[in-house]
């Protein structure tokens, strides 16, 4: 009786705590509805804060944690409005909360807040932080005087703490937060709160600490044990003296997530961040035999009875196909038939994963484009009348090449705007000539060319038109097209001396008319003379132009031509006793660095040699002797850095070494040549693990000679 009487009473309590929360749902919704809608209105924040205020009050009253969280959520963003994106005003909101908040899981929310807000202000400002040092003995209590190691330190204490009370987040489910979680479609992933604020710190930890100061003993992650199955990745202790680095926190905190979920029921949450962690690294792993354990990696996912299993199939799917992109036909030939295994992998991935979630989806797009045909025709622009010619094909998944050849009238729209053609409007012109070509197949999904014959062409212009179905419906097959010029004109120019010859026998043209327009308006209209030259100065000394090449039963129009009129020494103003001043406005300096890329604090070595032209001769020669040539070396804000005084050698040789400074902002530096023009050599300095390789010879294993296939 006694017990009836217990269980009846914990059942109403339970009916009226529902009830309490179902009527705090409601008033809250209400509430938010019209905090939203001023919000919108924007002309109204500070109305929509003291709303936002209130409303925290009553969360506080009626500890409903998500809400309480909420409303320090919008009462952040619309201060940011107000206050004019004060960043202290965001930080001392979060940190009083935590302080005077008596619910270690709402402290470990807003720990993962504030490492957010840390982090979102440092990205909108890092240019600030780059060059600046450190400061001893100074309170910082404004960020705005920190440096960026201060900001590293502050983002990850923060995330750090969110975590530490672990056995109490991996308890919390996530449905009591809704007010603050987009519930998405995947929360089967995340299943604790734990699993949230985990994965929010492993974003962070996993995109490297490319702003802290290195340190001497720097955590290199080269353990092909970081690859194993879990109960042997779980089981490994990774240390270092490096103890804040990303790498070695990112592979704990992977640890700590696997260790949660192995013995779950359910696999998707352990599939989803062990997937994870292979993929993070793979990337990060430097050991010459990462590939093999990659792929034991990923055969273990795909056999565990999971959905997610589907995304495993697909990444070592990926794997292979990105193997066969690296397939060149006379180069390396390794991989060409790579694409067959992630065909396989698809297939077998697709029979076993029906549910349409992420990897099914992944998996159906990279089949797609594996088998997705390409197909490409190309001619000489021009090729003589009367004679058989040949196109090379260039096709991936195709069969048979269907051909179709349309010829155009004279000074047929068509080629006038080639570009705004489609294909539709193409074929409904008359067809010239029609045939098809079977074309080599080898099964393997790789792009193979082949050169196919073209039958002699009568004089004249044609679109050439290719598919890979009979139709020739562009919205179904995969087309091409091309325009082919059949005529036996040709031309060579120089500088603005043109000389028109015939195609075949390369004999001068006489009496050719051409026609020269620009802009569709016509410019002039010369002719050939008996050796088939004609000249022509641009009025502007540059532009494009176009140039019809006619004769009584040829015609040639390749279209716009960019035409300029070349310097002559007649254009410079100098006179003969100034020599000097002409040497020194043609002067240049061309610059070598011993590499192409440096660590911040390497030296660069470099040689110049000068050149310039000779006033009388306007031939190069070295500038020999030179006094005085400065040289400068910029960062990627083109601020000198540093500069030598060099004096070039008997050889116009001059050479020298600067030393890259440490802390510095990384990218593209540069050596320029004060008073030179285009005088300057680029080169990219970067926080670069340098690549460990060998190279391995097999020994020759016969006799070869000439068209020998080895």
């Amino acid at each position: 009786m006694l017990y009836r009487i217990v269980a009846l009473v914990a059942f109403l309590s339970m009916l009226i705590s529902t009830a309490y929360s179902q009527l705090d749902n409601y008033v809250f919704e209400k509430q938010w509805q019209e905090i939203d809608t001023l919000i919108l209105s924007k002309n109204l924040p500070k109305t929509a804060l003291e709303k936002v205020n209130s409303l925290y009050k009553l969360a506080q009253q009626s500890a409903v944690d998500d809400q309480i969280i909420k409303c320090l959520i919008y009462r952040i963003s619309l201060e940011d409005a107000v206050f004019d994106n004060k960043p202290n005003n965001a930080i001392s909101i979060l940190e009083s909360e935590i302080l005077t908040t008596k619910s270690e899981v709402v402290r470990s929310i807003l720990y993962t807040l504030l490492a957010n807000r840390y982090l979102q202000y440092y990205n909108a400002n890092r240019w600030k932080y780059y060059n600046r040092g450190k400061t001893i003995n100074y309170k910082k209590t404004d960020i705005e005087t920190w440096n960026a190691d201060d900001f590293s330190n502050a983002i990850c204490s923060n995330f750090l703490k969110s975590i530490a009370n672990e056995k109490l987040l991996q308890q919390v489910v996530l449905s009591k937060y809704n007010a603050i979680i987009s519930k998405g479609n995947s929360r089967n992933l995340r299943p604790t709160l734990f699993d949230l604020l985990a994965h929010e710190a492993l974003g962070y930890f996993k995109s490297g600490d490319y702003y802290l100061t290195k340190p001497a003993f720097i955590f290199e992650l080269k353990d092909l044990t970081a690859l194993s199955p879990v109960a042997g990745f779980i089981a490994t202790d990774f240390k270092s003296v490096d103890t804040s680095s990303h790498l070695l926190l990112t592979l704990q905190l992977f640890q700590k997530l696997i260790q949660f979920h192995i013995d779950d029921a359910d696999k998707n949450a352990l599939v989803d961040v062990d997937l994870d962690r292979i993929e993070w690294v793979y990337q990060n792993l430097v050991n010459e035999g990462k590939d093999t354990y990659y792929i034991d990696a990923l055969n273990t996912l795909t056999k565990i009875s999971a959905e997610r299993a589907s995304q495993a199939y697909y990444s070592k799917a990926l794997y292979f196909a990105n193997k066969a992109n690296n397939y060149q036909p006379f180069g390396d030939t390794t991989q060409r038939f790579a694409n067959i295994t992630a065909m396989a992998l698809i297939k077998e991935a697709l029979k076993k994963h029906q549910q349409d979630d992420e990897g099914t989806a992944n998996l159906k797009n990279l089949q797609n484009q594996i088998l997705q045909p390409t197909v490409n025709i190309q001619t000489e622009k021009v090729t003589t009348s009367g004679k058989a010619f040949r196109a090379l094909v260039t096709y991936k998944n195709i069969d048979t090449l269907f051909v179709r050849l349309i010829k155009l009238p004279r000074k047929s729209a068509v080629i006038e705007n080639w570009n705004r053609y489609h294909f539709d409007e193409i074929l409904a012109l008359k067809n010239y000539q029609s045939f098809y070509q079977i074309l080599p197949q080898t099964k393997d999904y790789q792009t193979h060319a082949v050169e196919i014959k073209m039958n002699a062409l009568p004089l004249g212009e044609y679109v050439l038109v290719t598919s890979n179905g009979k139709g020739f419906i562009d919205t179904v097959n995969t087309m091409s097209k091309q325009i082919v010029y059949v005529s036996n004109i040709s031309y060579i120019k120089n500088g603005i001396d043109y000389f028109v010859l015939n195609r075949e026998t390369g004999k001068p043209l006489n009496n050719v008319i051409i026609n020269i327009k620009k802009n569709n308006e016509f410019v002039i209209k010369t002719k050939t003379n008996a050796n088939g030259y004609f000249n022509f100065k641009p009025k502007d000394n540059y532009g494009n132009y176009d140039f019809e090449l006619n004769t009584k039963n040829d015609h040639l129009h390749l279209g716009n031509e960019y035409v300029y009129l070349p310097r002559t020494n007649k254009d410079y103003d100098y006179h003969k006793n100034e020599n000097t001043d002409y040497e020194e406005d043609n002067a240049k300096v061309y610059f070598f660095t011993d590499r192409a890329i440096y660590r911040p604090g390497q030296i660069v070595y470099f040689k110049g040699i000068a050149i310039t032209k000779d006033f009388k001769t306007k031939q190069p020669k070295v500038l020999a002797g030179k006094d005085s040539l400065l040289v400068y070396l910029k960062d990627v804000n083109n601020k000198k850095i540093d500069s030598l005084c060099l004096k070039t050698n008997p050889y116009g040789s001059i050479s020298g070494k600067f030393i890259l400074p440490q802390n510095v902002l990384t990218g593209s530096f540069r050596i320029d040549a004060d008073d030179f023009t285009n005088s300057r050599i680029d080169f990219s300095v970067e926080e670069y693990k340098r690549p460990k390789f060998y190279v391995e010879f097999e020994p020759v294993k016969g006799n070869y000679r000439l068209n020998d296939s080895v």
